[in-house]
């Protein structure tokens, strides 16, 4: 099993009504106390000192959570337009940022970088487009 395959079964107790996560809430990184958990339409929601989180991800701030869903945004477009799938585009994102491939997730990435991901999606997108075309116009093997 990999290392998360086994974080998860360690952090995990099974009951009656099946698997549940042992995981606490995330702890707020300006006063070290734990986030408090809210429900809302969307989910669960930890709070803390103005800082927020969906799930038990780490808190970050409104500027963080606006750069991702930006991020989020235009990365959704490049392998919605099928111009590869969506571990290919995600691949294609960490190269691009110059990011492992385990860290190119938008819920892990800093504001700095999920700021930079439109530009890399433009990028991509160029040279996906112009691959395809020269498939297109290739002459057709003998």
């Amino acid at each position: 099993m990999g290392e998360y395959a086994d974080y998860a079964l360690a952090t995990t107790t099974f009951s009656a009504r099946g698997p549940r996560s042992r995981r606490r809430p995330p702890t707020c990184p300006k006063c070290g106390e734990r986030a408090k958990r809210s429900e809302t339409r969307f989910g669960a929601r930890y709070d803390c000192c103005g800082l927020w989180s969906w799930g038990r991800h780490p808190l970050v701030d409104a500027r963080t959570h606006a750069m991702r869903l930006r991020a989020h945004q235009a990365f959704d477009r490049l392998w919605m337009s099928r111009l590869m799938r969506r571990g290919e585009a995600y691949a294609a994102l960490a190269a691009e940022l110059g990011i492992p491939k385990h860290e190119c997730h938008m819920k892990l990435m800093t504001a700095e970088v999920a700021e930079r991901v439109p530009r890399a999606v433009v990028a991509i997108s160029l040279r996906a487009r112009q691959a395809a075309a020269a498939a297109l116009t290739a002459p057709p093997m003998q």
